[in-house]
């Protein structure tokens, strides 16, 4: 298992071992003189212009091609974007999907920015599986007549995939589909095994169509802790009068403004949804109502779009709930990916009333909603204190070469719970050399306790962040923070 290397300043008869004696192209990487099972690739900044076929030799472990955006592998720091614009962003000259996986296995893509041009991003050769997909962090855009931005078309009945797509953003400004998915029927049932968490769709749905449709039923597609916004119906499963061992499940997902149906059975009992928001004017057709879904409209969605700013707070993403919001502490925590799309935990944000420990509906929590405390001190004024599970997350400068400390009062009290205990944490930053790294309390309740990290020295200058986290399991629970030294 080796680590490789492509870069725009590259070369492909080069080894692609080292930075310096880095590949070109993602297609040499990928192609049959390239990476082997197991191995990385890291990609450095720039932009891509290349459609690619697999060739390597079809993978048996995890296999990573990882965008390297901090420039902390391959010193170029900046997005990677792979595109099937092949001249230039403004001529259509591409026809062909950026990946072709040619029934390899074992892919995993990271940190990457793919743009379709005519075709879908990527795409499994017809008749064929591939199997063990990842998809994490990653950004989808449409072309000017892609139709779909990923497409799994004509499998053979009984194939099962294990996709995951986790943490990334899909934008189909056609209000097509953004993954669509044709099985071959047979006479029996299966278990797909796709996973989709934590991501967000602009335009666009997840189709799954089964040919041959009154035999044999492809399951298995769970989407939890998604946003949908805009497009047609979010998840839509045709295969009408098959009958279902594997349902494709649909949990703690946020609908809103969809032009005709939420979710799309085929018949019902093939799709199971609950804890999900519907912000749309026909929420379901042929799907039971979870039992605990909200489709009356009588929840405000009250999110982030950028308001934040005129207040003078730092930007947030788009479609974060807002302070209060119903659409916080909603969810089901239970099954839920532990993260949100921010890699940070689940739940956080206090909900209506700062009440609750239920996780939000979609795919990002509300952080940084720390107060200033007046009253709980220890030597150091107005700490902050955070209610309920949660984290704060402060930017701070950096000197390259500087012995750094970071050091924090720590206090929580009895509601709490019993669970962990606060903690801060470092994050990591590699651009500037920075290792992640958390320092844990150990003290009893209702007691300051100073928490240090261990001493760091930056590679370079800059900003850097340092988290401070409640683990609290219980809804009224505080934790305090004061900050004795950051420097």
């Amino acid at each position: 298992m080796a680590n490789f290397y492509v870069r725009k300043t590259g070369s492909d008869s080069n080894n692609g071992t080292s930075p310096a004696t880095a590949w070109a192209t993602i297609g040499k990487a990928l192609g049959s003189s390239g990476i082997s099972s197991g191995d990385t690739v890291y990609i450095g900044a720039g932009v891509y212009r290349e459609v690619v076929t697999v060739n390597m030799t079809s993978a048996t472990s995890e296999t990573k091609i990882i965008g390297d955006i901090d420039g902390s592998k391959t010193g170029d720091v900046g997005e990677i974007r792979w595109t099937a614009y092949l001249t230039h962003d403004k001529f259509v000259s591409g026809t062909s999907s950026i990946i072709d996986f040619n029934s390899r296995d074992y892919l995993s893509f990271e940190k990457i920015t793919f743009v379709a041009c005519k075709s879908s991003v990527a795409q499994t050769t017809n008749g064929t599986i591939s199997t063990n997909i990842k998809f994490i962090e990653c950004y989808f855009i449409s072309g000017v007549a892609s139709t779909q931005l990923l497409s799994i078309s004509n499998a053979p009945a009984d194939s099962s995939f294990s996709w995951l797509i986790d943490k990334c953003l899909f934008c189909q400004g056609l209000n097509t589909s953004i993954f669509l998915i044709t099985t071959v029927a047979g006479t029996g049932n299966w278990n797909l095994d796709i996973n989709i968490t934590n991501s967000l769709f602009l335009g666009g749905n997840v189709q799954i169509n089964l040919n041959n449709i009154n035999t044999g039923f492809a399951g298995g597609l769970i989407v939890k802790n998604c946003s949908f916004i805009g497009g047609s119906a979010a998840l839509q499963a045709l295969a009408t009068g098959a009958t279902q061992s594997f349902p494709h499940i649909m949990q703690n997902s946020f609908l809103f403004g969809q032009s005709s149906i939420g979710i799309v059975g085929g018949n019902t009992g093939q799709i199971i949804e609950d804890y999900n928001y519907f912000a749309c004017s026909t929420p379901r057709s042929n799907v039971n109502a979870g039992p605990n879904s909200v489709a009356t409209g009588s929840y405000s969605y009250h999110f982030h779009l950028g308001q934040e700013i005129w207040q003078g707070k730092q930007l947030k993403p788009a479609f974060t709930p807002c302070l209060d919001s119903p659409l916080l502490g909603f969810g089901n925590t239970t099954g839920a990916p532990v993260f949100d799309f921010m890699n940070r935990k689940r739940p956080s944000g206090p909900g209506l009333n700062m009440n609750s420990t239920g996780g939000a509906v979609g795919y990002i929590e509300y952080h940084d909603f720390g107060r200033k405390e007046n009253s709980v001190i220890d030597g150091v004024p107005n700490p902050l204190k955070l209610i309920g599970p949660g984290d704060q997350q402060f930017l701070f400068a950096v000197q390259s070469g500087r012995t750094t400390n970071i050091s924090v009062n720590c206090r929580y009290d009895l509601l709490h719970g019993t669970g962990s205990k606060p903690h801060i944490a470092l994050v990591e930053n590699g651009e500037l050399g920075i290792t992640g790294v958390t320092g844990n309390m150990s003290a009893n309740t209702n007691t300051w306790e100073l928490v240090s990290l261990p001493t760091f020295i930056p590679s370079g200058d800059g900003y850097t962040n340092v988290r401070f986290v409640s683990n609290s399991t219980g809804a009224s629970g505080i934790s305090y923070f004061a900050a004795v030294d950051i420097f």
